[in-house]
């Protein structure tokens, strides 16, 4: 008990804690890899250096297989999407933190999302939410394509 080696605090949990890194098949839902990291934001190039590794393993014994990533928003850097990029049969699917123009780009399906909202009111049985799903391309300042 007490203060754990690379237990750091997390603004975000409001605690000191470790954010171990999952990685599952997303087919079968079998654990791949597990990887206990520091309690802080994990910066870029350690993403990369990890996924690198994993996907190399993965790779190996699974040569032809089109390898998707999936991630949530801290994934969502330049040193692993560039690494991901890089390698061939491989796609990557990541969350990003919202900004000013991704809400803008957003917009058109959020107003149909509250029209939906206000039309379902009318009916006997009203839904919890209306979700909506949309694509759109999307190029950041710091990545060299959308």
């Amino acid at each position: 008990y007490g203060q754990q080696p690379l237990a750091f605090y997390n603004h975000h949990y409001r605690s000191t804690c470790y954010l171990p890194l999952m990685i599952f098949d997303g087919a079968s839902g079998g654990l791949i890899a597990a990887v206990l990291r520091p309690g802080k934001r994990p910066f870029g190039d350690e993403n990369a250096m990890i996924m690198r590794r994993v996907l190399k393993l993965i790779r190996l014994h699974f040569p032809d297989t089109h390898i998707l990533v999936r991630g949530d928003g801290h994934f969502s850097g330049p040193e692993l999407m560039g690494m991901i990029d890089s390698m061939p049969n491989i796609d990557f699917i990541f969350g990003f933190s919202c900004n000013v123009k991704l809400h803008e780009m957003a917009e058109p399906t959020k107003l149909r999302a509250c029209e939906l909202w206000v039309e379902a009111q009318t009916r006997d049985v009203v839904p919890g939410a209306v979700r909506l799903f949309d694509e759109f391309t999307y190029k950041a300042r710091s990545w060299p394509r959308a």
